[in-house]
């Protein structure tokens, strides 16, 4: 889903109360690279609130390598989301894993072998595996090992919001079916 934000009249100029608070926003963490991505990660979090789901007590050494969250759903606690927020112009990429943990079941050795797209089906198996071993023996970190375990489908979400220059919010969504990611391999869309 893409939609440009209310308030914007494409050419950088805002008007009524949405264009002013992007203003504010802006005024505040500027149009740095980082304050963009500070501002892709609390639209992310926004987004999530809004469908349902909440921040677990999971231990998350990995957010600056791995996704920016892991959510899991109010109403249905067997259903979680693996979450990636960008910011600005910023788009996903394709990286080694960096972690020195190779969590079980994962044959890769992280800082060898291919690279991985960020939100690519074994990109998600590794940080989630690599989630449930750092949460093994907890409540939160066992209920997502059952969770994977069951091949439960899982939501792999991506937000972009670019408020420094075309105003636009984009939000992707795909099913994950762990342990392999079988709904798809790679990211799709934007």
């Amino acid at each position: 889903m893409d939609f440009s934000l209310p308030g914007s009249d494409g050419n950088s100029r805002k008007k009524g109360r949405v264009g002013k608070a992007l203003s504010f926003v802006e005024a505040i963490l500027g149009k740095s690279r980082q304050a963009q991505e500070v501002t892709g990660e609390i639209g992310t979090y926004l987004v999530a609130k809004i469908i349902g789901f909440d921040m677990p007590n999971l231990s998350r050494d990995h957010a600056s390598n791995g996704p920016d969250f892991i959510f899991r759903n109010n109403s249905h606690p067997d259903f979680w989301a693996v979450a990636e927020a960008k910011g600005g112009s910023s788009r996903l990429g394709k990286s080694r894993l960096v972690k020195p943990l190779r969590p079980a079941g994962f044959s890769v050795v992280p800082g060898e072998g291919p690279s991985f797209q960020q939100m690519g089906a074994r990109w998600i198996e590794f940080w989630l595996r690599h989630t449930i071993a750092k949460n093994n023996g907890t409540v939160t970190g066992n209920a997502l090992d059952d969770s994977f375990s069951d091949n439960d489908p899982m939501l792999a979400m991506v937000v972009s919001i670019d408020l420094s220059r075309k105003k636009e919010v984009h939000i992707g969504m795909q099913p994950f079916v762990p342990p392999k990611g079988t709904a798809f391999n790679n990211w799709n869309g934007f």
